[in-house]
């Protein structure tokens, strides 16, 4: 097998992920990658499609193609080919110990167009089963937010796992082709 390193030189970071070829993934999936890809310029990742854009903080560096690649498990050829969730974008601070990702999740924008709060409502459950089989001490909740003018479910977990508190706060997005989960993970309970 043969990857693809999308890099001018060795050790010089890319972040070309989402960057597919039609004649691989097909036309429509390369578009669905090319839309919801967002762009990267110095210390910054902007998001037009999600409407997001992070400023990398002191201290962090933005996941490359191949940490996102390890990170995911598979190609982003791979996932799109099948329909399946990819995070799109993940950043972390030096020690490790505190992240921001995106996961996008395809989906029949006719079938949720209406339904952003339901499918919302499934993502936490879903991630509040995982936190429950998977760790100890696990508080789930969830609550509606309005971020830039737009009202949005956000679900905070708090558990202990290898005997260290975890605080995640998820924010669930539904668009009309897919939806996002925007996750900030850490030791510290902030905003």
């Amino acid at each position: 097998e043969i990857s693809l390193i999308y890099k001018e030189a060795e050790g010089e970071a890319s972040f070309r992920y989402m960057k597919q070829d039609a004649a691989l993934v097909g036309e429509e999936r390369a578009a669905y990658a090319e839309k919801y890809s967002g762009t990267y310029n110095a210390d910054s990742y902007e998001n037009e499609a999600l409407g997001m854009k992070w400023r990398l903080p002191k201290g962090w560096h933005f996941y490359d193609d191949d940490e996102l690649t390890a990170y995911n498990e598979k190609s982003a050829e791979d996932l799109l080919l099948e329909d399946l969730p990819i995070y799109i974008f993940a950043a972390v601070n030096d020690d490790y110990e505190t992240m921001i990702d995106v996961r996008l999740y395809p989906c029949d924008g006719a079938a949720y167009e209406t339904a952003g709060e339901e499918f919302a409502k499934s993502l936490f459950d879903s991630y509040a089963s995982v936190c429950r089989t998977n760790y100890s001490d696990v508080t789930a909740e969830t609550e509606n937010i309005t971020i830039g003018g737009r009202t949005v479910r956000k679900g905070i977990f708090m558990f202990t796992a290898d005997d260290q508190e975890f605080v995640r706060k998820q924010y669930y997005l539904v668009f009309p082709c897919a939806a996002a989960v925007i996750t900030l993970s850490g030791t510290e309970n902030s905003e």
